[in-house]
């Protein structure tokens, strides 16, 4: 069976499909003239390896009922704006003390604060520094140039799709087909 996915948007975009599993993945230039650059990686989503982020929480919360919103309010640990981003932040479990995980990022407000639109699965203290899955690298500022696709086997980029999200960004437009 083929899946196809269009990326239009110059942001971070989660390649998803049914299945394990696939022989191969073709990313297709789309440009009309342009060379376009891909980053293709996966993020832990099991809490074993995560990243220290520059954001510190700057007042404690308390885990909250499911499907209550929360803003947290951060900073860098010294007063100052740490400027969570997007494509740090939104859609990623978040953990405190490395392991413990908080709840899923929705949105990211401003420089200080960060959303969680179904509540925090647990509680968070004054000064907790939070980190992210760990970011692992299929493919990194790869140029694929206009009328070129670039192909990926399956045993090339193996991963357990429980445990992984799968993330592509491009500055131009991608067509996605994997085979499975």
């Amino acid at each position: 069976m083929i899946y196809g996915q269009k990326i239009t948007t110059t942001t971070k975009n989660e390649i998803a499909f049914l299945g394990r599993d696939f022989k191969s993945m073709v990313l297709t230039n789309m440009e009309a003239s342009d060379t376009v650059l891909v980053d293709l990686w996966m993020v832990d989503q099991t809490g074993t390896s995560t990243t220290l982020t520059t954001s510190v929480v700057n007042e404690a919360y308390e885990g909250s009922v499911p499907g209550t919103s929360t803003t947290v309010i951060v900073d860098n640990g010294s007063g100052e704006a740490p400027s969570p981003t997007t494509d740090q932040f939104v859609g990623e479990k978040i953990y405190k003390d490395l392991t413990t995980n908080i709840g899923v990022c929705t949105s990211v407000g401003s420089t200080t604060t960060i959303l969680f639109s179904n509540g925090l699965t647990n509680s968070v203290s004054n000064n907790d520094t939070l980190s992210v899955g760990t970011r692992f690298y299929f493919v990194n500022n790869v140029p694929i140039p206009n009328g070129t696709s670039l192909i990926i086997n399956g045993d090339e980029c193996r991963f357990d799709y429980n445990d992984s999200k799968m993330y592509i960004i491009a500055n131009g437009a991608i067509d996605i087909l994997i085979n499975t």
